[in-house]
């Protein structure tokens, strides 16, 4: 079973050179999720890999929820003083700095977005297989 977010493996040239390297490197690796771990302590679950263009970020389940929600945050000032699409602008993940550009950081908002939808459903599944 594959167990990645968006699955950047299967991207086309196309919307590599159209959104960019980091736009289509952007993806989440999910760990294999224990029931014992999971079930006593889910905030702590190391959980996956964020990869952000080359830099690989291991996220625990409590950072893939409070990323997400900065993240969000970002976009939404971002948003209203927005004018030139290509512009970038410094954002910090899990203490890691980047340039990024709008779309950029809208896509590892959405990807660590579904990834948080995601893990808890893996678990529940986990649970019947």
């Amino acid at each position: 079973m594959i167990k990645s977010i968006n699955q950047s493996f299967a991207i086309s040239e196309d919307a590599v050179k159209r959104y960019g390297e980091i736009w289509a490197n952007t993806d989440f690796m999910l760990n294999d999720i224990y029931e014992k771990q999971f079930k006593e302590d889910p905030m702590n679950s190391a959980v996956g890999t964020l990869f952000v263009g080359h830099t690989k970020i291991p996220m625990k389940f409590k950072h893939v929820i409070s990323e997400t929600t900065k993240l969000f945050n970002t976009l939404d000032s971002i948003y209203t003083y927005r004018k030139d699409k290509s512009r970038k602008y410094e954002v910090s993940i899990m203490n890691k700095d980047f340039m990024l550009s709008y779309m950029e950081i809208r896509k590892v908002a959405d990807t660590l977005q579904s990834a948080g939808e995601v893990i808890p459903k893996k678990y529940q599944l986990g649970l019947y297989l």
